[in-house]
């Protein structure tokens, strides 16, 4: 008889709890899923499952339309006039989904070859569809065939839904099939078949296929059928007979399988009859373990696939975990609190000098400890009479007082070692300037004035900070001037330069120095001389800076101012003395037009009042000499006298 969940039974059990589950056709005991379909990798469906054209949604304002389908994980996309209802997410809120814009004619809009699944075995199908348009009475309702058949065609089962009603998002209904397969014939084939016409409505959202193999009901319990929960307290060791009773299969195999703490179903050794003597060891309070036995017949077993599970037992581990929480490390003189997990009946605390018991409190308030290492243990008795134990560890260390030493001033470029105290550890910030920043006496050797902070500790805990100051004086910067040269007569005056702040300097030697005070001093030396600028930092044992300039001095010219050209040997020559010792000197004479009749680059050869070969007339001519030594050209003039 083919057995369908209807409409109608949907909402009779709506009317009896707030959530929609999905009604069992299988009179006996369901597998694992084999076949789960639930479209999440959001990819299209081959051509082969489908007639339907794919409608790839990009969009705002996009959907399939009449005989189109799309993979999608929203509706907010699709027309606001379209009357759809708006969510996101499929059945359980967080994938994707087929969304069915049914074709006008209706027809098969889905086939599935579904492959692996056990000769000679039943299940059960479901499917989960919801109806998506939302605008009132007069949108058409999806009405959909399932069909169960051969790869040959011959259809094994089939049931057809009613109207699939409007609703809201959450009216997800779920559909089944109980089937079964055929001797030595492990593959079927899914159909899907729309029956209403397109229009408006006939649009629907299809997910969570499933297919699961179906076996005879499985009665178990822990000790006695029926029982299905058990307790133990944390600690002890106890042994649990598992029972089972199946009927229906002529040569049936068994596994019994356990599941810690909501983990993972894993095979017990050697737990292959109906009936298990299961021991739990040391067990942690709260731990939960949960029993089920798997069930095949001798030729499909091997096949996980194939077998079927029964409704888990459980056996709960009792008494309070105790999860004690507290400073591992504290300073003497603190005060610090034991605290555990609540829920206890009495907690008795020991060690440290405490043997108390704070009845229903699970805290312990522990005063002034002196230092050292404490050992804490607890015992909790919970409400059901069950004993767990737990300890801790606490170290009482020495308070620590930071000792970063008095300020200290020093020269720049020179350095001095820091002496740091007051912890097992020690930590100096900032490390600039420092040799290292982790040992108590580093040498630090700062560019400007820094604050050093050290931090004090012991073994991480405890810390303690104080500060020093290294004053850094910083030295001038002294700068004599370029070497300069002067002519004995003629003082020139110096261009020094000092940068920084409140410093002191003079000049030396004083030889020729007007002022040995000031950066511009004056001097006329008679012979060449070495200056040095000095300056040190005031109220300070830094050391001079020291910058010089050399003086060149170079001895006075005698120019004639009249020379008598006229052959007797007396003054025939213009002869300036020394201008010989002036290489580089260049000499220039003009008449008083401003005609150059004589010029010559060194003075080796005095002049003789001709020019081109020919005497000049008397009269007077002017001249200007640069000598090239950084000096001020000299200029005048000078009478030819026949």
């Amino acid at each position: 008889m083919n057995t369908l969940l209807f409409g109608f039974l949907l909402a009779y059990f709506l009317a009896c709890s707030l959530s929609i589950t999905a009604q069992q056709v299988c009179a006996g005991s369901l597998g694992e899923p084999v076949v789960n379909i639930n479209f999440d990798d959001g990819m299209a469906l081959p051509f082969t499952e489908t007639t339907y054209r794919r409608k790839d949604i990009t969009g705002p304002n996009q959907s399939p339309i009449d005989g189109e389908y799309s993979i999608v994980n929203t509706t907010r996309n699709t027309p606001r006039n379209w009357g759809w209802l708006n969510f996101d997410g499929d059945r359980l809120g967080d994938g994707y989904f087929m969304l069915v814009n049914a074709d006008y004619p209706p027809g098969i809009f889905y086939t599935k070859r579904v492959t692996n699944l056990c000769p000679n075995t039943s299940y059960t199908f479901f499917a989960w569809v919801l109806n998506v348009f939302g605008s009132g009475p007069f949108g058409i309702d999806p009405k959909i065939t399932f069909i169960i058949q051969t790869p040959e065609g011959e259809v094994l089962d089939s049931a057809s839904t009613p109207s699939i009603p409007e609703g809201g998002v959450k009216d997800w209904k779920p559909y089944s099939i109980f089937f079964r397969t055929r001797p030595n014939v492990s593959d079927v084939v899914l159909v899907m078949k729309n029956n209403a016409g397109g229009g408006i409505g006939n649009d629907f959202a299809l997910d969570d296929i499933t297919f699961q193999p179906c076996g005879p009901i499985i009665e178990s319990g822990i000790t006695a059928i029926g029982t299905t929960e058990a307790t133990m307290c944390a600690g002890e060791t106890q042994r649990f007979l598992l029972k089972a009773n199946i009927s229906g299969y002529d040569s049936p195999k068994y596994q019994w399988q356990v599941n810690k703490n909501n983990s993972e179903w894993k095979p017990i050794t050697e737990a292959v009859t109906s009936e298990f003597l299961y021991s739990i060891a040391n067990a942690g309070a709260g731990d939960k373990f949960q029993f089920r036995i798997q069930v095949a017949s001798s030729g499909n077993f091997d096949n996980e696939l194939c077998r079927i599970s029964s409704d888990p037992v459980q056996v709960k581990v009792l008494g309070i975990l105790p999860r004690l929480d507290v400073p591992l490390k504290i300073c003497g003189g603190e005060s610090f609190t034991l605290s555990a997990s609540a829920g206890g009946k009495i907690y008795h605390w020991r060690g440290g000098g405490v043997d108390t018991i704070t009845g229903a409190s699970n805290s312990l308030l522990v005063s002034n400890p002196a230092t050292g290492d404490y050992r804490f243990d607890l015992e909790i008795l919970s409400e059901e009479g069950c004993l767990t134990k737990d300890s801790t560890f606490v170290s009482v260390l020495e308070n620590t007082l930071a000792a970063a030493g008095e300020d200290v001033t020093i020269c720049e470029g020179d350095s001095v070692i820091l002496s740091g105290s007051g912890g097992t550890e020690v930590k100096w910030t900032p490390a600039i300037g420092l040799s290292d920043p982790n040992v108590s006496n580093p040498l630090a050797k700062p560019l400007v004035t820094t604050t050093y902070t050290l931090e004090a500790g012991n073994n991480g805990a405890c810390t303690s900070t104080d500060q020093i100051t290294v004053k850094v004086i910083n030295k001038p910067v002294v700068d004599a001037g370029p070497d300069r040269v002067m002519v004995i007569g003629n003082p020139i005056q110096l261009n020094a330069k000092i940068e920084g702040f409140n410093y002191d300097f003079f000049w030396g030697p004083e030889e020729g120095l007007d002022d040995t005070k000031t950066l511009h001093p004056i001097i006329s030396a008679e012979r060449d001389i070495t200056l040095f600028l000095k300056a040190k930092p005031k109220e300070s044992d830094c050391p001079q800076v020291v910058d010089s300039v050399h003086v060149r001095v170079l001895p006075a010219l005698i120019i004639p101012n009249a020379f008598t050209p006229n052959g007797d040997g007396i003054n025939d020559n213009w002869h300036i003395i020394p201008l010989d010792t002036y290489p580089e000197a260049i000499i220039t004479v003009y008449n008083r037009n401003g005609r150059i009749v004589f010029r010559s680059v060194g003075y080796t050869t005095s002049w003789n009042a001709r020019v081109d070969n020919q005497d000049l007339p008397m009269g007077t001519y002017y001249y200007t000499i640069y000598l090239k030594k950084n000096t001020k050209p000299l200029s005048g003039n000078v009478l030819i006298a026949r």
